[in-house]
Formats: C-alpha cells, structure tokens, sequence
C-alpha cells in the first residue's frame, strides 16, 4: 500500500475488510465449541490486516488533509491583500483560492473512511 492512491487504497481495505467479515460469519455458522473463542481467534489475521489498512488510510486522509490546510495561507494573503486595498467595491478576488481548499477538503472528508464502513 505504500504508492496507493486514496481510492485505491479503500478499494484494497474493502477487499480485506470483506474477508475478516466473511470469515467472521462462518465462524458464526460453526458449532461454538469446536473452538474457545478467547484463546483461538481463526480470524485474527484477517482483522489485524483489516485494521492496519483502515488506519493507513485514516493516516493518508490526514497527510492530505494537512496538505489542504497549507492552501488556507493562500487565501489568507489574498485577502488580507484585498482588505489593505480598500477595495471593497470590487468582487472578492479570493474566490479562486476558497474553491481550491474546499475542494480539497470535500474530496477527503466527502469520501473519508468510517471506523464502521468503508
């Protein structure tokens, strides 16, 4: 997962996410005492693989997140540029820079991972 983009990323965690939960409900089917479920996990592997995944994308989410705040200095310039000016009479030219940073920010959090889903 190391050069995974994002989607690709939740594309790999949804496959290991399917196989902890389909392990998890045949075990479900299985007599429970062929097994003692708090010293032998079968699906252990499985829901380790699955929670690494999910906090390496939560810790992607949140590089890129980061990267979205840094444009928050652009429009900070920008405005503060317009407010020196005094030009209020003139549409606000920072409009360019507020899309930039809510789009980056809609992509992340629009698609973010959900401790329950993915």
């Amino acid at each position: 997962m190391k050069s995974l983009g994002l989607d690709q990323q939740k594309f790999y965690c949804n496959t290991e996410i399917f196989l902890y939960e389909t392990c998890k409900n045949q075990l479900e089917g299985i007599n429970k005492q062929m097994y003692d479920p708090d010293t032998v996990n079968p699906c252990l592997k499985y829901q380790t693989k699955m929670d690494k995944c999910k906090n390496g994308v939560k810790e992607n989410e949140r590089k890129i997140l980061d990267n979205c705040w840094k444009h928050f200095y652009d429009i900070f310039k920008c405005s503060e540029s317009w407010r020196e000016q005094n030009d209020t009479q003139r549409e606000y030219p920072c409009q360019k820079e507020n899309d930039v940073i809510m789009d980056c920010i809609t992509n992340v959090v629009g698609k973010s991972i959900k401790d329950d889903q993915l």
